[in-house]
């Protein structure tokens, strides 16, 4: 129920499944369907066709109420009070590498992160071709250095296409690891959550440039931070406004899913281009 926003939920014990939906503005109720047996195939779905119509069954009148008064479960994020609570949190957080990105070889090491660390914003995710990006608060060893990142995550068992671009994705960040902060994100880590979803997660440079007219001085800045990266040996490969993002007086270029190096100067040339369009 983590992943969103506690809104829905599934208990099983492998033979029978309860599926359980919260109630808005309902005082905490929790309510629930089932319990649904997964053996007796004559009268009950496969457990794939359960999950699939766990949002029917929530709209439907089979659930009931419970007597959960927590409109938000307490396990869902590590309490920033409690000694035990901070000895788990800064345990799992030294499991994510503090969030430094530590390498392995020629790419990130991906490394298991717990989901009570993520503080996913769930309102703020936007769906990709591939996945889904995420406005996320990632908690620290210390409550005072919590920090947002953005996430872009995919689905392990659905797209395996996805996670192989994300993984491309990452190690393009790792060869201009020398201009993250300067005109790319700095990665914060290449992450597993659950064993189903694959994160890379991002610093947050920003909002995208609004449309309407450039000042020249804001278009020297998109092609300079463009430049960088094209001095590196690599193109960005998708020159569009969405992807030039400005905070404070700078300019970053984010979504490198598509980035390659390359020695083709036309390349490099029909970019410029690009931008001077925009």
């Amino acid at each position: 129920m983590t992943f969103n926003d506690n809104k829905y939920g599934v208990l099983s014990s492998l033979t029978r499944t309860w599926f359980f939906r919260r109630v808005e503005d309902g005082g905490g109720i929790l309510h629930y369907a089932g319990p649904i047996d997964l053996n007796n195939s004559a009268t009950s779905p496969s457990i794939l066709k359960a999950f699939v119509g766990i949002l029917l069954l929530a709209e439907s009148n089979s659930f009931h109420s419970s007597p959960t008064t927590d409109v938000t479960p307490r396990t869902r994020l590590f309490s920033s009070i409690g000694q035990t609570d901070l000895a788990g949190r800064q345990k799992a957080v030294k499991k994510a590498g503090h969030y430094l990105a530590p390498i392995q070889g020629q790419a990130y090491r991906c490394l298991d992160l717990d989901p009570r660390l993520c503080d996913f914003q769930r309102s703020t995710a936007w769906h990709t071709p591939r996945g889904f990006t995420v406005m996320t608060n990632l908690l620290h060893a210390k409550p005072a250095d919590d920090f947002g990142v953005i996430c872009k995550a995919v689905d392990i068992s659905q797209n395996p296409t996805a996670v192989a671009s994300l993984e491309t994705e990452s190690r393009v960040y790792l060869a201009l690891r020398h201009l993250q902060g300067r005109c790319i994100p700095k990665v914060h880590g290449y992450f597993t959550v659950w064993g189903m979803l694959r994160l890379l997660a991002l610093e947050d440079v920003g909002k995208a440039i609004p449309n309407g007219p450039i000042s020249p001085s804001l278009h020297w800045k998109m092609k300079a931070a463009l430049s960088l990266i094209h001095n590196a040996g690599y193109i960005h490969g998708d020159i569009e406004r969405r992807n030039f993002c400005i905070r404070g007086g700078d300019v970053f270029m984010i979504d490198l899913e598509f980035s390659r190096q390359t020695q083709d100067r036309k390349r490099v040339e029909n970019e410029r281009t690009a931008v001077d369009m925009l």
